[in-house]
């Protein structure tokens, strides 16, 4: 496993080199454009890098690689404790933030706990990929046989076996850590396997929404609809999505404070937010100083989620069709905003989509009846 090691100070460097030699591979680099200009070729599983650099202040080499990778480790080692600069690491991407002196045994367990989540981070995102892969192609089959239940039946089964076993294995995560920690004395290793918890638990919800999307696909029993604040929905989505995805992007949210009551299925909402989002995030990929704005608020009797990015916007040509089924101008089944549009429709609301603001951009806002 090799790490990169970004530091000018060759005491500092030979320090780390003595630490962290016998257990991980080191490219050493004592400037930022050289360590960011040899990542892909070095596909380090972290990034230890200097706060303070000759070329390059560590908080823009940090948005640099950010632009490269939305998920690698990146931590601070500095020998300032300025908590300005702290947060402002954090908010440029870095994972955390190490002051000198180092004290070997700490910045051993912090980068493994770094590299642990990161690869749980990638292996969830890859499954997650893989059956949003294999929804579309079995909504493809659908929407090309028009014969939902017969064509799908034998695909939903095999699809709902490894839906099932990533519950099951976020499940056991959960509650083995959970037996763990009765027994921890110290705060760092407490606060690691409280993370273990939470992302288990994000695994379990996220299992069973696909469970729930999957029934749904092959008209499984209605399900009642609920009463629920549209901004609580929102925010549990984010705090999912700010562990898997868009790492490295700013995200300006402005929920409610205030009740949107609506009368929904929350995992269809969920469903909408997440193709929104993703569209975003697709959005903004190649954008410099990338962003997407998350808002809800009330319009007349309507509730509105509106999701907007900075990205080069949809096309007039385009415009006219993105709703429509089977239309796309990326890989897959095209059916992220069509299925939005009908989920909207469905409880009575609408999609809309816009320029965002300034004429940059795209913004799509959902509107659903307020419920009484």
């Amino acid at each position: 496993m090799r790490l990169q090691i970004i530091e000018d100070d060759p005491i500092s460097q030979k320090i780390l080199v003595e630490m962290l030699g016998e257990h991980y591979h080191l490219s050493l680099y004592n400037n930022a454009g050289q360590g960011i200009e040899k990542i892909e070729k070095d596909r380090p599983a972290l990034v230890l890098m200097d706060i303070y650099l000759p070329d390059m202040d560590g908080i823009e080499a940090c948005k640099e690689i950010r632009q490269k990778s939305h998920t690698l480790p990146i931590v601070f080692i500095s020998a300032s404790d300025d908590p300005a600069k702290k947060e402002a690491g954090f908010l440029a991407g870095g994972q955390d933030y190490l002051t000198k002196p180092f004290e070997e045994k700490e910045i051993r367990a912090r980068l493994a706990h770094h590299i642990s989540l990161s690869r749980t981070i990638d292996e969830l995102t890859s499954r997650t990929k893989k059956l949003e892969y294999d929804l579309k192609t079995v909504a493809d089959s659908y929407m090309q046989r028009e014969e939902r239940l017969l064509d799908l039946k034998g695909i939903v089964h095999n699809l709902r076996n490894p839906i099932q076993s990533v519950m099951g294995l976020g499940d056991l995560i959960r509650q083995t850590t959970s037996d763990l920690i009765r027994d921890v004395q110290d705060s760092f290793t407490k606060e690691n396997l409280t993370n273990v918890i939470e992302l288990s638990e994000m695994i379990i919800k996220e299992s069973s929404n696909l469970s729930a999307m999957v029934s749904d696909l092959v008209g499984g029993e209605s399900q009642p609809l609920e009463i629920i604040d549209l901004s609580r929905i929102i925010r549990g989505e984010l705090e999912i999505e700010e562990l898997v995805i868009g790492r490295g992007i700013e995200k300006k949210l402005r929920l409610a404070e205030y009740h949107l009551p609506v009368r929904v299925l929350p995992v269809k909402i969920s469903q909408v937010f997440r193709n929104l989002y993703e569209n975003a995030l697709q959005a903004v990929s190649t954008t410099k100083n990338p962003a997407i704005r998350i808002e809800t608020f009330r319009v007349g009797r309507s509730a509105c989620l509106s999701v907007e990015d900075n990205g080069p916007g949809i096309s007039p040509e385009i415009l006219p069709h993105i709703f429509l089924p089977r239309f796309s101008t990326k890989d897959g089944a095209g059916l992220g905003l069509f299925t939005c549009k009908r989920i909207a429709e469905s409880f009575g609301g609408e999609i809309r989509v816009s320029k965002g603001r300034e004429g940059k951009g795209s913004r799509f806002a959902l509107l659903l009846p307020l419920a009484d």
